[in-house]
């Protein structure tokens, strides 16, 4: 069962009027059949938890300070987003309150609007228009926004990974299954996850970064399959990543080759050997090659070789003192 079909069984018994459609009979077969069903699922899920909210009661005023929040509920938007959202809420009043639940211990959690409840504390206000849902409701809530913002266009790749990892951990399905349950490919999935491969502190970056969408999931991915190649370079790999986050001009493709760039330089070309050759009379005695620091002897004689062995062997121990 699709999660869009799912959220609505949970809310089928609500008595709010609506013009929901059914959910078709035949499973789509194809990825766009199912991401299609997977929007439209999940869009008509969102209306019934937005009037699942509005039946709880009428929004009240709650005290900024009296509200706790849960770390990584909060989706991030780009400076731009945030400050038009700021600007808008400076402006107007505002019309879709914040979502709240409270706690065994009395606590008023914040389930859904952190960005509003963060405009609401820069703005100086003291109290919040807030709705409270139930306990068991939070969960429906949780998941019909997040499978919200994973199909939306303009949620970055590094948002999409942080939501499925997050979700991973709190239900232990398989990729596979919450693929199948999100209406995109495995594939597509399990490239995402690249993310999760890079170096910590280069996700820790791009989790701080104010445009997490500065490296994408193909980039991510080449990353990750080069360090796969190279397990050596996570230094250079979050040094890259680092310089992509805090410089504009520098695109993805270039972070990309700045790396190759790198175990390039490491693989330097051996020099030149030079071969010097030593005459006893007009008989060859031997062949002296120097390379890359290498000395290399080599007589035509074999008797030869282990007389002239020990004469060198004698020479460079007694004036090894005087080169030091």
């Amino acid at each position: 069962m699709r999660i869009g079909d799912k959220l609505l069984a949970k809310t089928a018994n609500i008595a709010v009027k609506t013009n929901t459609p059914k959910p078709e009979a035949n499973e789509p077969k194809t990825s766009p059949g199912r991401m299609l069903a997977a929007q439209s699922a999940v869009a008509a899920a969102e209306r019934r938890v937005a009037e699942l909210e509005a039946s709880v009661g009428k929004a009240v005023e709650v005290a900024l300070d009296e509200i706790t929040e849960v770390p990584g509920r909060r989706r991030k938007l780009t400076p731009e987003q945030y400050a038009e959202l700021r600007e808008n809420l400076r402006n107007n009043k505002l019309v879709h309150p914040i979502t709240l639940v409270v706690r065994g211990d009395g606590k008023k959690e914040l389930v859904a609007g952190h960005n509003r409840f963060y405009v609401f504390k820069e703005l100086g206000r003291d109290t919040i228009p807030a709705v409270f849902a139930d306990l068991a409701d939070v969960e429906q809530i949780e998941e019909a926004a997040f499978y919200s913002n994973l199909l939306s266009p303009s949620l970055p790749d590094f948002e999409k990974y942080l939501g499925f990892q997050k979700h991973l951990d709190r239900t232990g399905q398989s990729q596979q299954d919450i693929a199948a349950a999100a209406g995109i490919s495995a594939g597509h999935l399990s490239k995402l996850f690249s993310y999760a491969r890079l170096p910590g502190p280069a996700i820790a970056a791009l989790d701080a970064a104010n445009d997490r969408g500065r490296l994408g999931v193909n980039a991510a991915y080449e990353m990750a399959t080069f360090l796969g190649e190279h397990p050596d370079q996570e230094a250079a790999v979050t040094e890259v990543v680092e310089r992509l986050l805090s410089d504009e001009k520098v695109t993805q493709k270039q972070a990309i080759a700045l790396l190759h760039a790198r175990v390039r330089q490491r693989t330097v070309a051996p020099a030149a050997a030079n071969t010097h050759r030593i005459k006893a009379g007009t008989r060859e005695l031997c062949a002296v090659t120097t390379r890359n620091g290498t000395v290399t002897l080599k007589f035509k004689n074999a008797e030869d070789a282990q007389a002239w062995e020990k004469r060198v062997r004698e020479f460079i121990e007694a004036n090894a003192e005087t080169n030091n």
